[in-house]
């Protein structure tokens, strides 16, 4: 079984969109699979659009009646996947705004079977390709890769940052076992360097694959305050890597 996570806040307009889109995928695939969309208090009727795309899929709406940040709704994902799933299942987390396609879940999730413990869909990789992603964000995004790599080396890892990823959740029940709730401390974007932070604990098996980073069909507005919250993740992940 994969479980695919979709955290979302207020990704409305596009969240039934990329729904169509897994569920096109999955079906050529053959293979058992299960969306869970975590609704961290969205106010534009994302979990309702969500349902709305989900009536044919098995898919559950999770809500948060407030704003939490990623790392709550990651939080609340992984705990859903562990609930339902066995310990040779999949949990695959996604952006819920289109940036990230579907058609790259097979090869996340042949990985795993490989053997690999997580795998990342990795922008700074040979085969890899970003479109439509502003300037701005372009250099900061490397910057703060190039900081984390700098902190926290991890062979064969360059992009500490992207949250397209797969997890064996025989690896969740591990990290919840070894560390509770604090295995996911950070309520920002820098919990994404904090899981690989602490599954380096584990001695766990990572790999990345080259994926085409889909910016230009992005169809609501970025919440994240660029400037501010990449400065911010300097100071948090050197916290990270101390506790």
């Amino acid at each position: 079984m994969i479980y695919i996570l979709l955290p979302a806040y207020n990704e409305g307009k596009g969240i039934k969109i990329l729904i169509e889109e897994i569920h096109r995928e999955m079906k050529k695939q053959e293979e058992a699979f299960h969306i869970l969309v975590i609704d961290d208090g969205s106010t534009d009727g994302t979990g309702d659009a969500a349902k709305e795309a989900g009536m044919d899929v098995t898919l559950e709406v999770i809500r948060h009646q407030a704003n939490q940040g990623l790392g709550r709704a990651v939080q609340t994902g992984f705990r859903a996947a562990r609930e339902r799933g066995k310990e040779n299942d999949i949990a695959i987390v996604m952006d819920a705004d289109n940036t990230h396609p579907a058609c790259y879940i097979p090869e996340l999730a042949k990985k795993i079977r490989e053997g690999y413990d997580l795998i990342i869909a990795g922008r700074f990789i040979k085969g890899a390709k970003e479109e439509g992603v502003p300037v701005l964000r372009f250099f900061l995004s490397r910057l703060s890769n190039s900081w984390y790599r700098l902190i926290l080396p991890l062979k064969g890892v360059s992009d500490y940052t992207c949250g397209y990823r797969a997890y064996r959740i025989k690896l969740l029940n591990e990290a919840y076992d070894r560390f509770g709730d604090r295995f996911i401390e950070e309520d920002g974007f820098t919990c994404m360097f904090e899981i690989l932070s602490k599954a380096k604990k584990l001695d766990a098996r990572i790999c990345q694959i080259p994926f085409r980073l889909r910016y230009d069909l992005k169809k609501d507005p970025s919440k994240m305050p660029v400037l501010h919250s990449i400065f911010r993740s300097f100071i948090r992940s050197l916290k990270v890597i101390t506790r």
